[in-house]
């Protein structure tokens, strides 16, 4: 009615719940929250007599009724008896399940019920009303069978028997062997897709269990459909004519016809109301999508949940992407009560401990499952391969074997699709599929470490041999067949990565070219080049966040380099060196400047001063100050050789700090003026203000907090003026403890406040780190003063 008139199918609707409603209530009844088919009603009373007396007088009340907008409205009924557990206002349990599963066998006008209810109300039958055996009947998911009856109503037609005939099934479901774990608000949402979409397809990468969870939706809705779901696998069709005998064998279970078609399963199909979920759709994409939408278009009343790694593309189509599970914490932040319930780690506990009978989630193997599933990616497929290990392998072992190699997951669990053997053959099966140009550019995609910006995707393709336009349509098929996962961040928009068992097996199947290594560098040095820059002004921290999202990707560069090509290596480290302080890797930033310095930057004598001053500046923050003192003294022979003003007086700023800390104020003094004096012949606001606000911090070394807060506000315009807001923040906030020295605290506050949002805004670890320093060392030192 839905499909053929919406707006009359909605007016009847609303009249049946007023007629319902008014019935229910002047037999005692209660209706409850509807069960999500948007036409039915549960319905609980205080006596079997009054649920009999209800069904006898609503369905007669349906069939005399004159409807506003369609002829009839057609219902049936089913009634049972039982102990029910009572929550929240609503019943829950073994007599509302089954009674479910009544209904779903029930035939058009029919009212079933169970043998419990008829021996209660069997004496007080509602008037011109009798029951009829209806025979044994198996209930699916019930062992035992029992037997149900009819309601048969003078005046009222209905089907003449019992349409299941005795143990006739509502769907053709493989048996699960094990239990179904997680999915459940993918599970609702797909459930509720289906009922205002024809075409549903589930799309995910290989092993994340769309096959799985479209049997336990279609075993779910073989209830809600009058003609019961059917399941069709394609997985070794290969024509035409494969899928549609895989078809007519589902529907009809085996074949009655010798060569049956298209038209025949039309012919079979066309009256039906009825649910199919055609699997592994991936391999025979255009050829499943003809047939598809045939079927919609000649069966008005059929629906069809498909499972695939690519879209089909009918207009019909509504995709549904079945990513992998949600991951766990970082083992720094584990709860075993939080870990207790993500589903990926349940989905590991309950498979490993078919293997381990004794096997539970505890504080100590929590970080190890943890691990686990995260080194996995939360793929259902490999979770279970891993699991399957677990008679013979602690969890913590399984875990160093994943952190080491994806070995585990060569050996397959017990009987599963040919396919599905191993994560290693699904994903060698998703690969194979693709087009040479695809398979060729998934490969390069492994040198990607982490994900990638889509200027990445094309700068690999140009290496393999494709222009823009092809790399963006190859790319796409890569996104649509789920071999690349599409995923978009607050901060650095839309990125790409492969799964990590994905990229595991491209670097195995196919050692990435130097061409694409050299690519790949390319690439980051264009990044880290750009960045250099951006990092001296106002997008410092857009562009911070950008280069954490790259660190894989600078990281695999810089290997790279250091092996193949000493000038890459010293432009990249020398492009990198503000990162690096910025962002507060100076152990990392210290030992690549040592590298490239090691290998290859003397012919160029800029370059060398420049990584060297960077060298200095990440040793002084690790408290190596003779260390940093020795590189600064280097660097400002080679700029002073040059004639560089700027540099020089940047390098007499970073050499009056080491004196300071060495206590030698006078040495310190005379190396700021020199830098002011620097600066001043080169013109330069920014580098006299960073001089200035240095002499303002010896000056409060010296107690002379007069002339430093004269300097420090000096620098502040200095520095703001030239754009330069991070070192303008790090002299409002020196300011600001001068004036809670000098008893000001508003003024303090209001300072410090701009400091720290700035710090934050601009995602400036250091500053934080330097405030949060001051700030302790103030606590303590006010601490010892008072005892």
């Amino acid at each position: 009615m839905w499909e053929r008139n919406r707006a009359a199918a909605s007016e009847a609707i609303a009249l049946l719940e007023k007629i319902t409603e008014s019935i229910t209530h002047k037999y005692r009844g209660v209706v409850h929250k509807k069960r999500g088919e948007g036409d039915s009603f549960f319905l609980t009373f205080e006596s079997p007599s009054d649920a009999i007396h209800f069904a006898a007088d609503w369905n007669t009340k349906l069939q005399n009724e004159l409807w506003p907008t369609v002829d009839e409205v057609v219902c049936r009924i089913a009634i049972r008896t039982g102990i029910a557990e009572s929550r929240e206002g609503d019943y829950y349990g073994v007599p509302i399940n089954r009674c479910a599963r009544m209904r779903s066998l029930a035939g058009r006008k029919q009212i079933v019920i169970c043998s419990a209810t008829c021996d209660l109300v069997r004496e007080n039958l509602p008037a011109g009303t009798s029951l009829e055996p209806g025979g044994e009947i198996q209930l699916r998911d019930v062992e035992q069978a029992e037997r149900l009856y009819l309601l048969r109503i003078e005046g009222v037609e209905c089907d003449a028997k019992l349409l299941f005939g005795g143990t006739q099934q509502n769907h053709n479901m493989p048996p699960r062997l094990t239990s179904f774990v997680g999915r459940e608000s993918e599970r609702e949402r797909i459930e509720s897709a289906l009922r205002f979409h024809r075409l549903i397809t589930l799309l995910g990468p290989g092993g994340s269990g769309k096959t799985r969870l479209s049997e336990e939706i279609a075993e779910s809705f073989s209830e809600e459909m009058t003609d019961g779901a059917w399941f069709v696998p394609l997985a070794e069709c290969r024509t035409q004519s494969d899928i549609e005998q895989a078809i007519f064998r589902s529907i009809r279970g085996p074949l009655q016809v010798s060569d049956p078609d298209l038209d025949s399963i039309i012919t079979a199909l066309e009256r039906k109301h009825t649910l199919l979920v055609i699997d592994n759709c991936e391999h025979l994409v255009k050829l499943a999508s003809k047939t598809v939408h045939r079927l919609l278009s000649d069966c008005p009343r059929i629906r069809i949940l498909a499972t695939s790694r690519s879209p089909l593309g009918p207009m019909e189509e509504k995709v549904l992407p079945v990513g992998p599970f949600e991951l766990p914490k970082d083992s720094s932040g584990l709860n075993l009560d939080e870990l207790k319930q993500n589903p990926a780690v349940q989905l590991f506990i309950e498979r490993a401990s078919s293997k381990d009978a004794s096997l539970e989630l505890t504080d100590a193997n929590a970080n190890s499952i943890s691990r686990i599933c995260q080194r996995l990616d939360g793929i259902a497929l490999a979770i279970e391969q891993a699991a399957s290990h677990a008679g013979r392998l602690s969890v913590e072992q399984i875990a160093d074997r994943l952190d080491k190699s994806f070995s585990l997951l060569k050996s397959a669990p017990d009987s599963v699709d040919p396919r599905h053997e191993t994560m290693i053959a699904t994903i060698d099966w998703s690969v194979e599929l693709q087009s040479d140009s695809a398979r060729k550019l998934f490969f390069s995609l492994a040198n990607m470490v982490g994900s990638w910006p889509f200027e990445g995707a094309l700068a690999i393709g140009a290496v393999v041999g494709m222009d823009e336009e092809s790399s963006i349509e190859v790319h796409g098929e890569l996104i649509d067949s789920s071999l690349v996962q599409r995923f978009e961040t607050l901060d650095a928009g839309i990125r790409y990565r492969l799964l990590e068992t994905v990229r595991e097996f491209a670097l195995s199947k196919s050692p990435i070219l130097s061409s694409v290594q050299q690519a790949h560098l390319n690439w980051c040095l264009t990044i880290a080049k750009r960045a250099d820059q951006e990092l001296l002004g106002p997008n410092q921290a857009s562009w911070l966040r950008r280069l954490e999202w790259e660190s894989g990707n600078l990281k695999q560069a810089l290997e790279f380099a250091f092996a193949n090509d000493a000038d890459d290596l010293v432009h990249l480290t020398e492009s990198l060196k503000r990162y690096w302080v910025r962002s507060g890797l100076y152990s990392e930033g210290a030992m690549w400047l040592e590298r490239a310095l090691s290998i290859g930057a003397s012919a160029e004598p800029r370059l060398r001063a420049s990584m060297l001053n960077a060298l200095g500046a990440c040793r002084w923050r690790l408290g190596e100050n003779d260390v940093a003192e020795e590189c600064y003294r280097e660097s400002l022979a080679i700029y002073e050789a040059i004639g560089d003003h700027p540099q020089m007086g940047a390098l007499c700023t970073n050499l009056a700090i080491c004196a300071t800390d060495r206590e030698d104020f006078e040495g310190a003094h005379q190396l700021y003026h020199r830098s002011c004096e620097e600066f001043e012949k080169a013109n330069d606001s920014r580098g006299l203000g960073s001089a200035m606000m240095n002499l303002g911090f010896l000056c409060l070394k010296t107690h002379d907090n007069e002339t430093a807060i004269v300097n420090l506000v000096k620098a502040e315009h200095y520095l703001r003026d030239a754009g330069h807001w991070q070192d303008a923040e790090y002299a409002n906030a020196s300011i600001a403890w001068i004036e809670l020295d000098n008893a000001n605290p508003k003024l303090f506050i209001d300072r410090m406040l701009s400091a720290i949002n700035s710090a934050i805004e601009m995602h400036d670890s250091s500053l934080l780190q330097a405030i949060a320093l001051e700030a302790a060392t103030r606590a303590f030192c006010s601490d010892s003063e008072n005892g």
